[in-house]
């Protein structure tokens, strides 16, 4: 039922009771406008994914359960992330806290469907034999095939081998991690 691979990066925040004193606003889930799906992983700890429109943000919660009004404060930056990635979790959150929404520019989760599209066509143009510049003018346009082909060509052949050698994994039953 939990996917830790839902999302790119987990954001690690811990979460307080609200103190009255405080100006920062607490979280509360009846504040959502957006579905959210919480894990608890032990008496302290849980996890919970946020998806709103397509856009997603996972964290993973010490402290108090998202189940009351909690204080959440990120701690530490999601693995292999780097500042502009962690700086633009932490506006999500923000944002969800404040709103009870998603920003346009967390990450969608249908973003992966361009890349898919591109893997299903560079295989089923090598499975057809197509020549391979064929095939490049088909993935990437009659301009950017022959402004890359008058250098050397291989920045473009190394992307549609990566994308045939994907496509090939996929179809041998990889297709199935896409649905874990």
């Amino acid at each position: 039922m939990w996917n830790p691979r839902a999302s790119n990066f987990v954001l690690a925040v811990t979460g307080t009771a609200p103190w009255p004193e405080s100006q920062a606003k607490p979280f509360n889930r009846l504040d959502l406008h957006c579905w959210m799906h919480a894990l608890a992983t032990g008496p302290h700890h849980q996890h919970a994914l946020f998806l709103d429109r397509g856009r997603r943000l996972q964290i993973s919660v010490n402290g108090n359960s998202l189940r009351e009004r909690v204080c959440l404060s990120p701690v530490a930056a999601p693995v292999g992330a780097g500042i502009t990635r962690r700086a633009e979790l932490v506006r999500a959150l923000d944002q969800l806290v404040a709103q009870g929404t998603l920003p346009q520019r967390v990450h969608r989760t249908e973003s992966g469907i361009h890349r898919l599209l591109f893997i299903l066509l560079a295989l089923d143009g090598a499975r057809s034999r197509l020549p391979l510049r064929e095939l490049a003018r088909i993935l990437h346009g009659e301009v950017r095939t022959r402004e890359d082909w008058k250098q050397d060509g291989r920045a473009i052949r190394a992307q549609i081998g990566r994308a045939v050698a994907r496509g090939e994994w996929l179809a041998a039953g990889g297709y199935r991690t896409l649905l874990e």
